[in-house]
């Protein structure tokens, strides 16, 4: 994805962003009455069929994650009489998510989906009046006591009509230059590490296949089912520590037992460093301490066996119910690397015990 790319995706994200201003008049007005979309948090869902330029638009911003997931969460809302903002898909309590993410159970009970916030305000008494398709369980009833107390600490009227505001920039309103900025800086995340080093190593296809879809954050952690509501948010805990959503980025990397793992990495190979926010920088720098080809490839399909021997665990843990050894862990990680290096490369004599013995192993050896 190229700058040029780049500048022409922030400005079909300008189309839509204008689209969402919610007033009539103009061609905004054509294409409300023509396609009836609803906006969740900015974004236009359409009913019926597009025109081939709209669908083109549309699909190149909504279809792909990596791009509309950081788009979509820098669009905000102000809130002024309440009448232009929903209340459960848009974000306007200055999270990210919106109420609809944050308490999933409860949007899928409630009766008002679609209404906005001064639909569901109260003037009255300054109450929120929620409606529900059956009575709450006493979970569900705390899930409901929790977004009220969340409403009543971030609702705040204030005069003039709702606004769409653009978090990414210091004026609130979206332009193309700070889109394309925000684009940009993915770049670094998305496409940093080598196809040589991703499709061309000594991997079997399952691994390369994995790691592909760890780099493009599409691998089914818990955070990734919970936002399509396969499962609810509550449900979506680390399986390894209990505490925190499992995102990629926490299973793989900030977990205190995956951390430990790459502490050990470290150990082994002689270094001291902090991991990088990605798997891609990951294995960017890890690929990147070592010259020469073999050695480089071997390092890198070291990580790529660590990623897998942890979601392997986790997989074990949540469907097996077996709690994981992470000493044989780690150790069959360097076994699985013999085996991988033996399977592909010419009088690699070296078994898993001596790699992890000795890390000179890979770095002085020559065919």
């Amino acid at each position: 994805m190229g700058s040029i790319h780049n500048k022409n995706l922030a400005l079909m994200f300008k189309w839509l962003w204008n689209l969402d201003k919610r007033v009539v008049g103009g061609w905004q007005d054509l294409i409300l009455r023509k396609h009836r979309p609803y906006f969740v948090n900015g974004l236009p869902v359409f009913a019926g069929s597009l025109s081939p330029t709209w669908r083109g638009l549309v699909s190149a911003i909504s279809l792909n994650h990596s791009i509309s997931a950081p788009l979509q969460s820098n669009v905000g809302f102000k809130v002024g009489d309440g009448r232009n903002i929903r209340f459960w898909s848009d974000s306007w309590l200055g999270h990210a998510a919106p109420l609809q993410f944050m308490f999933p159970r409860l949007y899928n009970l409630s009766l008002q989906q679609s209404l906005s916030i001064a639909e569901v305000h109260n003037q009255s008494d300054n109450s929120i009046n929620l409606s529900w398709r059956r009575p709450l369980r006493s979970r569900e009833l705390c899930m409901r006591e929790s977004l009220i107390a969340e409403v009543e600490r971030g609702l705040v009227f204030s005069d003039g009509e709702d606004r769409k505001i653009w978090k990414s920039h210091s004026s609130n309103v979206y332009t193309v230059s700070s889109g394309c900025h925000l684009l940009d800086g993915l770049i670094v995340s998305t496409n940093l590490h080598s196809p040589a080093l991703l499709w061309k190593g000594f991997a079997p296809p399952k691994i390369d296949v994995f790691i592909w879809l760890l780099l493009n954050g599409s691998v089914c952690t818990k955070d990734f089912l919970a936002k399509r509501r396969i499962i609810n948010y509550e449900d979506a805990l680390c399986p390894f520590c209990c505490k925190e959503i499992e995102t990629i980025h926490h299973l793989f990397h900030l977990c205190p037992t995956s951390w430990s793992l790459w502490g050990r990495l470290f150990r082994w190979f002689g270094c001291v460093g902090c991991l990088p926010k990605d798997p891609n920088h990951n294995l960017q720098e890890w690929s990147g301490l070592l010259k020469g080809n073999f050695q480089r490839q071997a390092i890198t399909l070291l990580c790529k066996g660590l990623y897998w021997s942890i979601w392997i665990a986790r997989n074990n843990m949540i469907f097996d119910s077996k709690t994981p050894d992470w000493d044989v862990i780690f150790d069959l990680t360097f076994h699985r690397l013999a085996f991988w290096l033996k399977s592909s490369v010419k009088n690699f004599s070296y078994t898993g015990s001596d790699l992890y013995r000795n890390p000179e192993c890979i770095m002085n050896w020559t065919n």
